[in-house]
């Protein structure tokens, strides 16, 4: 009997004798054996890290060189619509082992818990959060728990032999590989990334080699060295790369050979990048290579796949390019298709017909049934399978009787910033949940409607509309009841921890970037910004910057608060955290009257001032502040580095600043602009986006004049030009029209902020919504989107000024 003919035999004695003795109970001497005495098959799961859908040549990338992945595909079965269980490592590792979504596990994002820290083994949503989260979000389990029956000790206890190699991040030691059904273990640990990838590696599972070994030619050989020793098998390898997760770090030989055929305008453009996939598929290409030299090619399912979606910008502020994981919409972290979409190719020569590709949408919560299916291993009676076998979609006979897929993330998840510079305006994202039902796409956004206590819903064609860019929910309400329904009995069925309203949420207290927490309201009326301290320890944050100058803040300050001192704090890129080392006490007067008060930062050479704190005293009253301004000194006197005039505050729509020489606000779903002359310009918040860029508007206008863009870079003083804008030929007919323009910012550069100047006379202008997009190749990818028929999240509602008007 050929192997399809064993695959199809395995799959209905699985799937339809339920009296089958448990794994437990097969005993560990020797795998089951097929009814015609066939060898039971070996196993292969190659796992790579932050690897984006589009980071191949496979899945048409001009850029990155994938060779072996390609030869792979040639050999067997490509996914287009392959989905991770979550967008963050360690969830879709948990789903993996489990076969369980990670909103059942309660592992729903990425474990960071050092050796030492406080282990959660029973999370629950708190009744109470950080005053600037609208809603309460639980935090997760610290580990994959022991009494989860993995799929490493499901195939042990079948007699195969198990080993995992690489990254594991499923908990400190106790909860390590070897605890979890692996005979071996090298590699594997509590890390998230390697400290470094050239030896020494620092891993105390993984002996360092030669100096300058690089990790993933070193974990290669390890799994080599695996299949020579138990070619005769069976054998389940979990083969996960650190790579390409950071720190990106490359051989400087590939590194040149991408420097020299870098395009400047090509979404991927990365050479670090670039080396650090070539390199994982040179592995691939010598795992395949060192199969057919073992002969054991033919008997062995080889499942490729990334843990969650790729990177597209990080560091400090967001301020390295990565990559782009366009046409898809945003990146690991969020639920956009560019979190969780994947490339994923399985290969069985003699079961999966060579070339084949696969459409039906899968997930990493199928991979734990599919290998016992495909071994002939009945499923454990006290193990909850969320997964669904691919066996009839790798035997090309038949397809998934799935209702939907799911997803839950019910945590804010920030930007890469360290922690003391983290603030509420750049999430990757806020708590969501989704599910998916032919081709259509529902997110639920928690607590982020028009009140606290409602949740914003999206929905996407995803059919019609890969990129997620135009939201259905207004026009197909019959299809989020449908969904919203599906979601909802999942979550009760999976005992999922959903967020809840937080009591102690203080609304949308953003200014100029500046916000209060703690004991403190603001509020800004009359050219000043108030301040209202209600007792404890309030503080008022400001956004975050980078300015290496020899600085001096002012402040105008009045306030008739019941205590004498306040503190202004400062951090710097090296410290990120404020503490009483950098910190300023200063005698306030409370007699109700204006003060000028002025510091100079002590910066020692090399640091970098990156944020400011100002405590306005422990006990209650009030402050008012005019300005708060930072400048160093120059030969004609100061220049501005940072100029937060509360007086300039006008309105925020949607995070954007409406001048005071206009009116605005929303009706019949839209923002709605009267301008009484002269050459008014609304400005966006905070956006941090590399170039090239892509701007998309609706508007409908009966002004006059035509239309402007212009865009502040980070490199080039936060201020705009007529040297970076585009004209928009805007028709003033009273009716709508979309327009589309190319922002040329150098792939180095970084766009931070945009002015949209509507026309040049008085008149009414309507603007439906402004998108900034990252063109590519590959199709565009949705960056920002300001839809003003929408009231946004508060957390999007502060802006730095740097032009007054």
């Amino acid at each position: 009997m050929n192997r399809r003919g064993f695959l199809v035999r395995a799959g209905l004695t699985a799937l339809g004798l339920a009296g089958l003795e448990s794994p437990a109970s097969a005993g560990a001497a020797a795998a089951r054996a097929p009814a015609n005495g066939a060898a039971p098959p070996n196993f292969i799961i190659f796992l790579i890290d932050d690897m984006g859908w589009t980071d191949s040549a496979l899945y048409g990338s001009t850029f990155y060189e994938t060779p072996a992945l390609q030869r792979l595909a040639a050999e067997g079965m490509r996914f287009t619509d392959a989905h991770a269980a979550a967008p963050l490592c360690s969830a879709t590792r948990a789903s993996l082992m489990s076969g369980q979504y990670p909103g059942r596990l309660r592992l729903t994002s990425a474990i960071v818990l050092p050796p030492g820290g406080t282990e959660i083994t029973d999370p629950a949503v708190p009744d109470t959060d950080a005053n600037w989260a609208r809603v309460c979000t639980p935090p997760i389990r610290t580990h994959l728990p022991l009494e989860q029956y993995t799929i490493a000790e499901a195939l042990r206890d079948a007699g195969y032999t198990t080993c995992h190699i690489g990254k594991w991040h499923l908990g400190n030691e106790p909860w390590w590989p070897e605890h979890q059904g692996f005979d071996i273990n090298i590699g594997g640990g509590y890390w998230w990334n390697p400290p470094s990838y050239f030896s020494p590696y620092h891993i105390t599972t993984l002996p360092d080699g030669p100096e300058g070994e690089y990790i993933t030619d070193r974990l290669t050989t390890e799994a080599e060295n695996y299949l020579e020793t138990h070619k005769d098998g069976p054998f389940f390898l979990n083969f996960c790369h650190y790579a390409v997760h950071s720190p990106w770090q490359a051989k400087p030989d590939l590194i040149a050979k991408y420097e020299s055929k870098l395009d400047p305008q090509k979404a991927h453009r990365n050479p670090t990048y670039a080396a650090m996939i070539e390199s994982m598929d040179q592995s691939l290409g010598r795992i395949l290579d060192k199969l057919d030299a073992l002969g054991i090619a033919g008997n062995t399912l080889i499942l490729f796949m990334s843990d969650n979606g790729g990177v597209t910008q990080t560091g400090a502020g967001n301020t390295r390019y990565i990559g782009s994981n366009a046409p898809l919409r945003l990146c690991k972290a969020t639920l956009y298709e560019g979190g969780t979409r994947e490339p994923m190719v399985a290969r069985w020569p003699g079961v999966i017909a060579p070339g084949s590709v696969c459409d039906v949408p899968v997930s990493t919560i199928d991979f734990y049934p599919t290998l016992l299916e495909a071994t002939g291993v009945a499923p454990n009676p006290s193990q909850t399978l969320d997964g669904i076998s691919l066996m009839p979609l790798l035997a090309g006979a038949g397809a998934l009787a799935r209702e939907a897929l799911f997803y839950h993330l019910p945590h804010y998840v920030f930007d890469a910033r360290p922690p003391g510079l983290r603030t509420p305006d750049r999430f990757a994202t806020t708590p969501v949940s989704a599910a998916i039902k032919d081709g259509w796409k529902l997110l639920r956004f928690y607590g982020e409607g028009p009140t606290t206590r409602e949740d914003r819903y999206e929905l996407h064609h995803l059919p019609e509309d890969l990129g997620e860019v135009k939201d259905l929910s207004a026009a197909r309400p019959d299809k989020v009841d449908e969904l919203r329904a599906l979601l909802d009995a999942h979550l009760a069925a999976t005992g999922a921890l959903i967020p809840r309203p937080n009591p102690a949420y203080y609304g949308p207290a953003v200014y100029l970037g500046w916000r209060a927490q703690n004991a403190c309201n603001a509020s800004a009326a009359d050219g000043v910004l108030r301040l209202e301290a209600t007792g404890g320890d309030p503080s008022f944050f400001g956004p975050t910057f980078s300015h290496a100058e020899t600085p001096r803040v002012y402040m105008r300050l009045r306030t008739t608060s019941l205590y004498n001192t306040g503190q202004l704090y400062w951090a710097t890129t090296a410290a990120p955290n404020f503490d009483g080392a950098r910190r300023f006490d200063f005698m306030i007067y409370n007699d109700g009257q204006w003060y000028d008060y002025v510091f100079d930062i002590p910066l020692s050479a090399g640091e970098t001032l990156a944020q400011l704190r100002f405590d306005p005293g422990g006990n209650v009253g009030v402050v008012e502040a005019r300005w708060i301004k930072l400048a160093t000194p120059g030969p004609s006197g100061p220049i501005m580095l940072e100029d937060w005039d509360f007086s300039k505050i006008a309105q925020f729509v949607n995070g954007w600043v409406i001048p005071k020489s206009c009116s605005a606000n929303r009706e019949a779903g839209c923002l709605r602009v009267e301008i009484a002359g002269g050459d008014p310009g609304l400005d966006s918040p905070p956006i941090m986006r590399f170039g090239p860029l892509l701007a998309r508007l609706r508007v409908r206008t009966e002004g006059a004049g035509k239309g402007r863009l212009l865009w502040a870079e980070e490199s080039t003083g936060y201020s705009f030009s007529a040297a970076r804008q585009v004209e928009l030929d805007l028709v003033h007919d009273g009716r709508w029209h979309e327009y589309e323009t190319p922002l040329p910012v150098s792939s180095d550069a970084k766009l931070i902020q945009l002015r949209f100047v509507p026309g040049t006379g008085p008149g009414v202008v309507e603007i439906d919504w402004i998108r900034l997009f990252q063109p590519s190749d590959l199709g565009p990818a949705l960056l920002d989107t300001w839809d003003f028929g929408v009231e946004p999240p508060p957390v999007d509602a502060g802006v730095r000024v740097w032009n007054a008007y």
